[in-house]
């Protein structure tokens, strides 16, 4: 078996770190290649404080340091660093995601000789969202990059990544996928009412906000979360020509992706059972938040599937 690898890794969130909890390996057999193509997925979930984050960490870069550097392939979504447009802030704002096991990575893996590319697309967002998210308590307009963004740039982002969904030509079942997809994220973009007040600042926009403000974030920062599967799933089909793509993201993310694949002819050969518990203080950074959480994984058991 030639080693011939693309690893697609994606942080989607908004600089919380991750541990990753679930593996999925699939494949497909391509007759005009002779060979099968391997989708692996790695889903994980985002959390500040788990030591096991420096583990996942140190295991991905051992990784990187064995493949094949010459046929090797790396698409990010870090929101750390420019993505493969050159786009990296907004309104002269950026975000700092560095740690845990995604923020900064395509940089360590550009410093391994790996070729990286980076797929983040929601630096407006995050930049306009984030300090609000981080501070519930606090009046919208406390926050510089709040008060500079405006709801047209959020729009923006979308848009050109719905533009670009459009042009994908891949199997006739994920075309249909795809549009569907879209069809369903355009919805939920009007139902935010954004067309009304393009030039309004986000601050301005969240002033007038539904209460409670933290399910609100939380629906504004992840409705489009669609987006990202599609692209995870566009990067496996149009890299066929390479023997592995390995997908981090958050574990709906790989979920959602690996259904989509399964439409195509892409079937299980390895899968880890997400194991649940009650959430300890090391889960959930010390707070009293109650709840279940999902067991970190080794890594180990996917080394032979690189």
């Amino acid at each position: 078996m030639k080693k011939n690898i693309v690893l697609l890794l994606i942080f989607a969130t908004c600089g919380m770190h991750a541990y990753i909890y679930q593996a999925i390996v699939m494949k497909k057999w391509h007759q005009n290649l002779q060979r099968y193509h391997y989708f692996i997925g790695l889903g994980d979930f985002h959390n500040k404080k788990h030591p096991i984050n420096a583990e996942h960490r140190e295991q991905l870069q051992a990784l990187f340091a064995r493949m094949d550097k010459n046929n090797t392939k790396v698409l990010t979504e870090d929101l750390s660093v420019a993505n493969s447009d050159g786009c990296f802030a907004s309104n002269g704002f950026f975000v700092n995601s560095r740690g845990g096991v995604l923020g900064g990575l395509t940089e360590t893996c550009r410093n391994f000789g790996v070729d990286a590319d980076n797929l983040e697309y929601r630096y407006a967002r995050v930049c306009a969202l984030g300090p609000v998210l981080n501070n519930l308590k606090q009046n919208p307009f406390n926050f510089p990059s709040t008060c500079k963004i405006r709801i047209g740039d959020l729009t923006n982002e979308i848009n050109n990544e719905l533009d670009r969904i459009s042009l994908f030509q891949d199997d006739s079942k994920l075309n249909s996928w795809y549009k569907e997809q879209c069809k369903k994220i355009e919805q939920k973009v009007c139902a935010f009412d954004w067309s009304s007040c393009t030039d309004a600042t986000v601050a301005e926009y969240l002033s007038c906000a539904h209460r409670p403000m933290l399910p609100f974030l939380n629906r504004l920062l992840t409705f489009d979360a669609g987006l990202l599967d599609m692209k995870i799933v566009h990067e496996i089909v149009k890299n066929k020509q390479v023997e592995r793509v390995c997908a981090i993201a958050g574990g709906s993310h790989i979920d959602r992706a690996s259904k989509a694949l399964k439409k195509i002819g892409y079937t299980s050969v390895f899968q880890t059972k997400p194991i649940f518990q009650r959430a300890t203080s090391i889960d959930v950074g010390g707070s009293a938040r109650a709840g279940k959480k999902p067991q970190a994984i080794s890594l180990d058991a996917l080394q032979k599937f690189f």
